[in-house]
């Protein structure tokens, strides 16, 4: 959402910024260079990979680590996916590793058998990417054997994935920036620069990919195959418990500034009552309107100038909690309520009457 900045540095620190102030609210040092971090999209969590082979995750609120993990050489790159759930790992142990947010053991690794320069995950974090020797890998989050890998002409040395899962982008040290569909291991193209290709990135729907080369050029692709207008619902997670949701998209347009988004929540699978019409930001806070205890539906349609795209049905629920409670000196035996609910007795067995 814009409001954070994380930043790893070589003096062996990582800092977290609210993006209007330049003074950190507050700042790590861990036991060596930190190459990499990530962020969900949130800002709630931070992966930081370190020079001192370990990987740590931190809440925005404070710079207590929530966990660490020791892998078996330097950590080289880190990724978060959007909701903050899965981290991905890619070390000079030649690894790749998969962590939940809320434990430090891993839920697998692999390992490749050659140093793991890059790995990315989807903002769902179904998918992992990452890059290997000259092997471009794809996983499932729930396995660690690759539901396909593709050898490359030459070092792979930076992945990316986009939003939704579906396109995947590569860069190799053969000069060559690589396009795949999550569901083939060939490519759906590739291009040759005029050097090494050091630093890719694709956009939440896939529709554009952009490199960067030793060749001192910077390129910029379009998918013809990614629809616009795009929408990606990522969080809260579906089937998850929030006490205070705010659900939260990716969008894409060809005309940004005309997209808007209409956002559908009630009980039926189907959700049909739009509580939201027209709006533009990628959020939308529905706390207030969600009745405790019971699951609810949503998903967002987006519309442009051209036309309309309606997200998968997501669904949360906001779990029951007191209102307030008072603890007695003994066993509550008794109770009742008014009938309007304006007041209520209890007896105990400390021989009062509340």
């Amino acid at each position: 959402d814009g409001e954070y900045i994380a930043a790893g540095s070589r003096d062996y620190k990582v800092y977290l910024f609210d993006k209007d102030s330049s003074t950190p609210l507050w700042s790590y040092s861990t036991g060596s260079e930190v190459p990499s971090v990530s962020i969900s999209a949130d800002g709630e969590y931070i992966a930081v990979g370190s020079r001192d082979d370990k990987v740590y995750l931190f809440d925005k609120d404070s710079s207590t680590p929530l966990w660490s993990y020791t892998t078996g050489d330097w950590v080289r790159t880190v990724s978060i996916s959007a909701d903050g759930e899965y981290i991905t790992v890619s070390s000079n142990d030649d690894k790749i590793y998969l962590f939940d947010k809320d434990s430090s053991t891993p839920l697998w690794s692999y390992d490749s058998e050659t140093s793991v320069h890059s790995v990315a995950i989807s903002a769902d974090g179904e998918y992992i990417v990452g890059g290997s020797g000259s092997v471009v890998y794809l996983f499932d989050k729930d396995s660690s054997t690759p539901l396909w890998s593709y050898t490359a002409g030459g070092y792979v040395d930076t992945v990316s994935i986009s939003a939704n899962g579906e396109y995947i982008t590569a860069g190799s040290l053969n000069n060559n920036v690589y396009f795949f569909d999550k569901d083939s291991s060939t490519p759906l193209w590739s291009y040759s620069t005029g050097g090494e290709v050091n630093t890719v990135a694709i956009s939440a729907d896939g529709k554009y990919v952009a490199a960067g080369s030793q060749d001192d050029s910077i390129y910029a692709f379009k998918n013809s195959l990614a629809s616009r207008p795009s929408i990606f619902t990522y969080g809260p997670r579906s089937g998850s418990e929030t006490e205070s949701p705010v659900l939260r998209w990716f969008a894409g347009s060809d005309d940004r500034a005309n997209l808007t988004f209409d956002v559908y929540l009630d009980t039926s699978s189907n959700p049909t009552t739009k509580i939201a019409d027209d709006i533009t930001n990628l959020s939308y806070n529905v706390t207030s309107l969600i009745a405790k205890g019971v699951k609810s539906y949503w998903k967002v349609v987006a519309t442009d100038p051209t036309g309309s795209a309606t997200s998968s049905v997501m669904n949360i629920t906001v779990p029951i909690s007191p209102e307030w409670s008072y603890e007695t000196d003994g066993n509550v035996d008794a109770v009742a309520v008014s009938a309007d609910g304006e007041y209520i007795i209890a007896g105990s067995s400390d021989e009062k009457v509340y």
